[in-house]
């Protein structure tokens, strides 16, 4: 069979394989022969989805293949099915979180440091950090995996340029994680919970329900509310204080509590 696979498949797979099982050198020979860093599979994948797939299933340690491949152009939008009903679809960081086990934050960091985009929305608008908060909340058994990821996520800038409707829907799927790590971590970051979300719902409505086993983490977001109403309140009188006694207004900078 092989010898009647046209050489251009040859070469491909030959690269397939050298990305999935971590051989750095034979990626860059067989990218200096003139290999395209795209080439694709059988299944129309390009290697740099084989070096991922293969490093979050734990056959390798490919973050030395997956950096080649990008500083050789690797395209890093590429998306495909996952999971054997092929109804799934995601990205690379997707694919990282895809099994959640202990090497989904290595390869999130070793993707974020070769460019991929940290708030890049997926086909259904989905974020990275909309994705492993709803993950968090789900699978109680790969906490620490998704706490680690939502930490780096945060650290490199995830949601800086989001709306507060995005960050009041991932303050609820905080809350129902009962992480009280989580939540004051999004609450640093900026999530307001005086903003309702794309349903018009805040997190401290009263008809969420929210039973008594949320009680420790919504003590803590009510704490965030009372602080930041009574910050602008003082912001308020500083303001009416200086118009009646015909000083400059004062302007405020916007400080997370």
């Amino acid at each position: 069979m092989v010898e009647h696979i046209h050489p251009r498949f040859r070469l491909a797979n030959q690269l397939h394989k050298a990305a999935r099982t971590g051989d750095v050198e034979r990626v860059r020979a067989l990218l200096a022969s003139g290999v395209p860093v795209d080439a694709e599979n059988a299944v129309g994948l390009p290697p740099i989805w084989s070096a991922v797939l293969a490093w979050s299933e734990g056959h390798s340690d490919n973050d030395g293949t997956v950096r080649v491949l990008a500083e050789a152009g690797a395209a890093l939008d590429v998306e495909s099915s996952l999971g054997s009903d092929n109804v799934c679809y995601g990205d690379l960081l997707a694919l990282a979180l895809y099994e959640a086990g202990p090497h989904a934050l290595a390869i999130h960091r070793t993707l974020l440091d070769v460019g991929f985009p940290v708030d890049r929305r997926n086909h259904v608008n989905e974020t990275p950090l909309d994705r492993v908060l709803l993950r968090h909340q789900a699978f109680v058994d790969t906490a620490d995996v998704t706490r680690g990821v939502t930490r780096l996520l945060l650290d490199r800038g995830a949601g800086a340029n989001q709306d507060q409707q995005q960050w009041a829907s991932q303050l609820a799927w905080a809350v129902w994680s009962e992480d009280l790590e989580v939540v004051r971590w999004l609450l640093d970051a900026g999530a307001d919970p005086r903003h309702p979300d794309e349903d018009g719902r805040r997190v401290v409505d009263h008809d969420r329900l929210w039973g008594p086993r949320y009680v420790p983490v919504l003590d803590l977001v009510w704490e965030r509310l009372h602080a930041l109403d009574a910050r602008d309140r003082a912001m308020l009188r500083a303001v009416a204080d200086a118009e009646q006694a015909g000083r400059e207004v004062p302007t405020f900078r916007r400080r997370r509590l």
